[in-house]
């Protein structure tokens, strides 16, 4: 697991992203070191603290991402993947905003104010499945949905979310070229007023079939990339 946690590191230091500094880590560092030993429960350590400051700031950030942003997010816990589609589709934030999900099945109950699922299978459902007509489907299926989005009583838009629950499917089935190539389509700047999450679950044996070059190809196509335990944002040197 570790081993292939390393391989996307190693893909995000060779091509240049940089995890983005906590803005309140290096504040408390200090003061929770001193006072980590007055906590009642013995085992909580100053990392443990960090650790839930990282994964409340990159949840805050996630909420609050503007409008035009490719984000990855690599994830080995579901846990992790519920708290971050349920921050980034929090209406508290966006209101009524158009929300859509790519997904392996229909979502659970804290999601259930999103109602435009699109399920990976489905995209292959009917032939023909080669790639341009699968593409158009994903770009049909978004530019419907963005069409959706009405300014609010202010006069003021709130960019389109849309979000992929786990887009390793389409390398567990075999369709790699397919999700990297509209991934490479999007591009690291998106040019309508949307942002876009793509959830890739590389807990171990979920991501065996994806090789570096893939990797370098999928973080490369992203602004941002986040991974979780411990939660850490990255951003490119060239965003």
């Amino acid at each position: 697991m570790l081993e292939d946690n390393h391989r996307y590191l190693s893909s995000l230091d060779e091509l240049g992203y940089l995890p983005m500094s906590s803005k309140t880590e290096q504040i408390i560092y200090d003061e929770a070191k001193k006072s980590v030993r007055d906590i009642r429960d013995p085992r909580l350590t100053v990392d443990d603290i960090l650790k839930r400051l990282r994964a409340v700031e990159t949840l805050e950030f996630v909420r609050k991402i503007p409008s035009h942003e490719h984000i990855a997010f690599l994830y080995r816990d579901e846990n992790s993947k519920d708290a971050m589609l349920a921050a980034f589709f929090d209406t508290k934030i966006i209101g009524k905003t158009s929300m859509g999900l790519f997904s392996t099945k229909r979502p659970a109950n804290q999601l259930s104010h999103v109602n435009n699922i699109m399920l990976y299978q489905d995209l292959l459902q009917e032939p023909p499945q080669e790639y341009e007509v699968v593409a158009r489907k994903v770009a049909d299926w978004t530019t419907k949905l963005h069409s959706l989005n009405k300014p609010h009583k202010n006069n003021t838009e709130c960019p389109t979310r849309i979000a992929g629950e786990d887009a390793m499917w389409w390398f567990r089935n075999g369709f790699a070229s397919y999700i990297l190539g509209i991934e490479k389509s999007m591009g690291r700047y998106l040019q309508e007023n949307m942002s876009v999450l793509c959830g890739y679950n590389i807990s171990n044996g979920s991501s065996e079939n994806i090789d570096n070059e893939d990797i370098n190809s999928l973080i490369a196509a992203h602004s941002y990339v986040i991974i979780d335990e411990p939660f850490i944002v990255y951003t490119s040197a060239n965003a």
